[in-house]
């Protein structure tokens, strides 16, 4: 219920029934002039009430992430998919000498696909001693084209390597897209790689060296061990992963760098990077990457250089509907200098901060045409020895900030900075239409920051910090700020706004500065802050009071007002 539903009369005989929140719940006790607790008040009499939110949520219907496996298959028999090489059936029950060629004749183990995944010259030889292992027959690649299919249920023991040309054809052959996918019972588990037999060859569940492959349907999980990557799309083109998992990883989850056009998508990897070094759950960098609908969690344990998504070089790629938590340091980090990013609808908590996208290497770093909308991002920091903030932003030119959601974060909720010195300066960005709550909701840093716009966002601070601060070192020829909303419901109308020395109310700052002349101070009128809803209830003052808008959707899909939009992530 809401509060003002709630009866305040009768709680009390003396004194006033005050409400206090706590987690989801409303207390109500009674307090008057004598100590505190009036000796006419019922004893202990304290209601509670259980905040229920409204039967349609959409910002909290939204799902994000991987969608729980519905038993998906590859086969050609009955899934009416078609390869254009030869197709491989593999039962963790079936017999290596047979031919692999239907599921009545499956092989039973992966160092049998490698005898036709990881075949060199000397493979193809007479048998000779310079093969792992040793003077094995000659093996015959499978040619490009062809797919690897699992039963579902079963367990395998081991790696698969491809590594494979066609030497009887001039010049040889690369071996090309692989797919590694699942047959059999739907209702049964994904194929799981459970490694436990050591290799000197190992480095990984799966490396392709290259090679394009095509990975659905599977179930990675290194046992937490074993020194290794789980997948390696290391200097490919072309690559997928798609609904499947990796877990229990000592090094990356997926290592994909140096590649091109590589797509993750309704994958889970969870518990990766656990050799303290840095890396992440998804590593890589390159052209048009695509991470979609996917799942991270507990990835890393250096709280410094490990991530659920660790991307850096990055151009015309796409990071979108994803479900990060846990990162040992961030959700997001972009290092390198990129061009074309988009990072969206992305729901980014319980990491130690959120997004980074600042620079960091031993290199000049600029960040050019960096979209960041749509996202929630919310509850980083909170465990032992995190940080907090929600995003870390600097030497951004020509990008967006529009329709996030960012609260609840325990440092603060948005740093935009200038640039670390021999970087790019930020320079022509948009700060728009976001929702900020929480303590120190936006900082603005640096001395070298120019033509930053900052126009129809709601600030709302819950404890006594301000809203928005703007670091003495920043000029305010640098930034236009105006259309915005303020709101503090501890601090007075005074303290909303900071320059780095003193703090201000939005009209004494306004008349200061010449900033914020079309901004004010007001409870937005939030549907349900008590369950994050941060949808604006139809008498919300920030209804219809901001300027053109640099998307024309908030944050639900809804279609903004095209000339005088309603301010924060919420039309």
């Amino acid at each position: 219920q809401t509060l003002s539903a709630v009866p305040t009369t009768n709680l009390c005989s003396t004194g006033t029934a005050s409400a206090v929140t706590s987690g989801t719940n409303y207390s109500w006790s009674c307090t008057g002039a004598n100590g505190g607790v009036p000796a006419s008040c019922y004893a202990n009499k304290i209601v509670q009430v259980l905040v229920t939110p409204p039967a349609t949520i959409a910002q909290q219907n939204r799902s994000y992430g991987a969608v729980v496996d519905a038993g998906q298959t590859d086969d050609p028999l009955v899934d009416g998919v078609s390869y254009s090489g030869e197709v491989y059936y593999i039962d963790c029950l079936g017999d290596d000498t047979k031919d692999g060629k239907t599921p009545l004749t499956a092989w039973r183990t992966t160092s049998q696909v490698n005898t036709k995944t990881n075949v060199g010259y000397w493979d193809t030889a007479a048998p000779n001693g310079n093969t792992n292992p040793k003077n094995h027959t000659p093996w015959v690649a499978a040619p490009s084209g062809s797919a690897f299919l699992f039963k579902r249920g079963c367990v395998f023991d081991g790696f698969i390597n491809v590594h494979a040309s066609n030497f009887t054809k001039t010049p040889v052959v690369s071996i090309e897209n692989i797919t590694f996918g699942a047959y059999g019972e739907r209702s049964l588990d994904r194929p799981k790689f459970r490694y436990s037999t050591l290799s000197n060859l190992y480095r990984g569940s799966l490396w392709n060296n290259g090679h394009i492959v095509h990975i659905k349907n599977l179930h990675f999980d290194g046992g937490g061990t074993s020194s290794s990557t789980g997948i390696s799309l290391y200097k490919s083109s072309g690559s997928t992963v798609e609904n499947s998992v990796i877990e229990n990883i000592q090094n990356d989850g997926i290592n994909a760098d140096f590649s091109d056009n590589i797509l993750v998508k309704n994958t889970t990897i969870l518990n990766t990077n656990l050799n303290q070094g840095r890396g992440g759950g998804f590593t890589g960098s390159g052209n048009n990457l695509k991470i979609l609908n996917s799942t991270f969690i507990d990835n890393g344990r250096d709280q410094i250089g490990a991530h659920d998504i660790y991307v850096r070089h990055l151009t015309n790629s796409v990071i979108d509907g994803n479900l990060l938590k846990g990162g040992s340091n961030l959700g997001i980090v972009i290092h390198g200098s990129s061009t074309n990013v988009s990072i969206t609808n992305n729901d980014i908590y319980g990491n130690s901060n959120g997004i980074d996208v600042t620079g960091g290497y031993a290199e000049s770093e600029t960040f050019d045409g960096i979209l960041i909308a749509n996202n929630k991002i919310h509850d980083n920091g909170y465990r032992t020895g995190e940080q907090g903030y929600g995003l870390l932003l600097r030497s951004m030119i020509n990008s967006s900030i529009v329709n996030n959601i960012i609260y609840g974060n325990r440092l603060g909720g948005m740093v935009f900075q200038d640039g670390t010195a021999g970087d790019a300066m930020s320079k022509n960005v948009y700060i728009y239409n976001n929702t900020f709550s929480g303590k120190d909701a936006f900082h603005l840093g640096g001395g070298n920051l120019s033509l930053v716009s900052i126009k129809n966002n709601i600030f709302n601070t819950t404890d006594n910090t301000a809203a928005f601060t703007k670091r003495a070192e920043v000029p305010y020829s640098a930034f236009v700020s105006n259309n915005n909303l303020y709101f503090s419901n501890i601090n007075s109308t005074t303290t909303v706004l900071s320059d780095g020395v003193k703090k201000y109310s939005v009209v004494s700052f306004a008349s200061t500065t010449g900033q914020e002349k079309f901004s004010f101070y007001g409870d937005p009128l939030f549907l349900d802050s008590a369950t994050y809803d941060f949808r604006l209830q139809t008498s919300s003052p920030a209804k219809n009071q901001g300027v053109a808008p640099k998307i024309i959707k908030d944050f639900d899909g809804v279609l903004r007002n095209a000339t005088t939009p309603s301010l924060g992530a919420f039309e």
